[in-house]
């Protein structure tokens, strides 16, 4: 949990200019866009407590228990590519550096990136990233990186308030290993970690689909695609392209491009 002394090392984190805590809180990631507006010198990172109001893709709500890992990191344009082409592939990349981090925490944790946005271990999860696009004035994006991971809350045998019906079970870091872990050393490995991430998404983003591969989960599995907006997909998914879409092969035998929506085993 977050005692004194945890909230005290936040303050000593690495590659972040601005931090702050806060026990409870609406949303992260909404008081993170009020530290874009105020001018704050970036990145910056927004660690919570609890959250009343978190919220994860197309609107759903985000489960925010005591124990589990709830952040938002405001990050300027240097992270990677101009838009459009940055808008679909930064929560991935953002998935690929967090594994990298949880690796190092808990190397014999069986991690898999759901694309396009879902921390999983075997059929449950263990976090998800919610990334939102703010344009300066002068169009350039800024980013919203916010990001919840189950660590030392209970997951295991608990119903999730809230949950559409088809959901994944959750999965804890403590469900997992059985021990305890302090949360702002999770963050002082995970941010590292994604620093080095945005700096090969800066340097090389045609390297993506290799990086993604390392943890799709889903590579060479049959699936079903739903965009949300009427329209399904059905296939094999055969990895990601630079840009972050979803490359799902059909019956026959064509290559489809799906840039959002959500994926389930077929």
């Amino acid at each position: 949990m977050w005692d004194a002394e945890s909230q005290r090392s936040l303050q000593k984190l690495p590659w972040v200019c601005h931090v702050e805590f806060h026990p409870t809180l609406g949303s992260t990631n909404d008081r993170a866009r009020e530290l874009l507006d105020e001018g704050t010198e970036l990145p910056a990172l927004v660690v919570a407590g609890q959250q009343t109001a978190g919220r994860g893709r197309q609107g759903r709500t985000w489960w925010s228990p005591p124990g589990a890992l709830l952040a938002s990191l405001a990050v300027g344009a240097d992270i990677g590519p101009e838009l459009p082409r940055a808008m679909a592939v930064v929560a991935p990349w953002t998935g690929v550096g967090l594994a990298d981090g949880l690796a190092r925490i808990e190397p014999a944790l069986p991690l898999w990136l759901k694309w396009p946005n879902d921390l999983m271990v075997g059929d449950a999860k263990l976090g998800g990233v919610l990334v939102e696009c703010v344009p300066d004035a002068g169009g350039r994006p800024r980013w919203i990186v916010g990001f919840g991971i189950n660590v030392n809350n209970e997951c295991v045998g608990k119903r999730v308030p809230k949950q559409p019906p088809g959901n994944p079970a959750a999965i804890s870091l403590r469900d997992f290993s059985g021990r305890s872990y302090p949360l702002a050393d999770v963050l002082g490995t995970l941010l590292p970690a994604l620093a080095a991430a945005y700096s090969q998404f800066r340097a090389d983003p045609e390297r993506f689909p290799d990086r993604w591969r390392v943890y799709c989960g889903l590579q060479g599995r049959r699936v079903r695609i739903d965009s949300g907006h009427g329209e399904t997909g059905v296939g094999v998914c055969v990895g990601v392209d630079a840009d972050g879409a979803l490359r799902l092969q059909t019956d026959s035998g064509s290559v489809e491009l799906w840039r959002h929506g959500t994926v389930r085993p077929a």
